[in-house]
């Protein structure tokens, strides 16, 4: 009998411990899941000239071709989540730029972009 009040707590924080544990994994793949569906090139609806691609190592290239044939090309950072993209330039004045992503369509400042 004192046996069993022994073991019994300590099956049930071997089984609490385990519980934990596979949440907190799978809330990582949940948000690996969901950066890794931004990732590719976005067009601009309006401007096929204008493109955001976003890399799988949380980077991203953004080209804008304007009307002289003049293209400008942007790097940075990015974070994603719950449908926000958070954009880290790498210019001088460390621009930080917010876009919203639903599905296969990225707002951008009124702009709307397409995933390719």
């Amino acid at each position: 009998m004192k046996l069993l009040k022994w073991i019994l707590p300590l099956v049930a924080v071997i089984m609490v411990g385990s519980a934990v544990t596979s949440c907190t994994k799978e809330s990582g793949d949940d948000k690996k899941t969901e950066t890794n569906s931004i990732v590719g090139t976005w067009v601009c609806i309006d401007e096929s000239d204008w493109t955001f691609t976003f890399m799988s190592n949380g980077s991203f290239r953004e080209e804008d071709v304007d009307s002289d044939g003049y293209k400008a090309v942007y790097t940075g950072a990015y974070e994603y989540e719950d449908g926000v993209v958070t954009l880290y330039y790498n210019d001088a004045e460390g621009e930080i730029d917010v876009a919203s992503i639903s599905g296969n369509t990225m707002t951008y400042y009124g702009d709307i972009f397409k995933k390719k």
